[in-house]
């Protein structure tokens, strides 16, 4: 029973780990997108 929980705690961590790097990676995407719009905003000017 203890092994179970113990394999069940790695799985949740490791889910919440794949979870975070993929928002962390949406958040950076977004905001790169979001400096290029305003770099290009900037030029058209």
């Amino acid at each position: 029973m203890e092994n179970s929980w113990k394999a069940i705690g790695i799985a949740v961590a490791a889910e919440k780990k794949i979870q975070a790097r993929i928002y962390v990676s949406y958040v950076a995407g977004w905001l790169y997108g979001v400096m290029r719009w305003r770099n290009m905003k900037m030029v058209t000017k």
